[in-house]
């Protein structure tokens, strides 16, 4: 998605059902059979094309507030991915994540908890240094669809295991949508307050709470 440390072979297919694939292949390596699912923003996209492709790896999924239904990307970044069609545009664009103050601003649009600057710059480092990341990054954001979250939403419906859906009040992703993903699912939803889309950052001691819960039903 950007933030790899170690780029992949030009031509990996980094779409979601790609990426989804990949965690699958990673799982088999690692001899882990299920695991508990927990998305963030694009990272919910990509738990929800996971468990849709991938079903019998899921013991249980949690989503926070993320990309889903049509708002893949979410409706406030789709002119910057097609703004990754023009050559170069990223790295232009990574020129001002050198600067702190940007690197803070560009965070709060999305936490409404500050992040040590040291933290913030090692998410970002990748995509400032590596062209090959970069490279990744273009393909990654060019390939989002929400082809790819409508076909899993539907894969979705009556999805039987545990599942909880963490949603807050936002501007990137509707609540509608947090309800209508806790009905497919047959899970609950927690509303959590003075959060933003970056619910783990900004209250993680509350959604460490809600994934205990889940991990006690049998």
């Amino acid at each position: 998605m950007g933030f790899h440390s170690a780029a992949l072979e030009e031509g990996a297919d980094l779409s979601l059902p790609g990426l989804a694939g990949m965690l699958a292949d990673a799982l088999e390596e690692l001899g882990i059979d299920r695991v508990t699912v927990v998305g963030n923003d694009l990272g919910g996209a990509l738990a929800q094309v996971f468990t849709a492709q991938h079903p019998d790896r899921v013991a249980r999924l949690v989503l926070t507030p993320s990309d889903s239904f049509w708002n893949c990307p979410a409706h406030m970044l789709k002119p910057l991915r097609l703004l990754c069609f023009i050559p170069g545009f990223v790295t232009a664009a990574t020129v001002v994540f050198r600067f702190a103050r940007v690197r803070r601003f560009v965070h709060r649009m999305s936490s409404k908890r500050a992040v040590a600057d040291d933290v913030l710059l090692a998410t970002y480092v990748p995509a400032l240094a590596n062209p090959e990341v970069r490279r990744d990054l273009v393909a990654f954001v060019r390939a989002l669809s929400p082809r790819h979250t409508r076909r899993a939403a539907r894969a979705l419906e009556g999805f039987d295991r545990p599942a909880a859906v963490v949603w807050t009040q936002t501007v990137w992703f509707p609540m509608s949508h947090a309800r209508r993903l806790a009905e497919l699912l047959g899970g609950w939803l927690h509303v959590v307050s003075d959060s933003g889309a970056f619910l783990p950052e900004d209250q993680p001691q509350e959604l460490a709470e809600v994934v205990r819960r889940l991990e006690r039903i049998a």
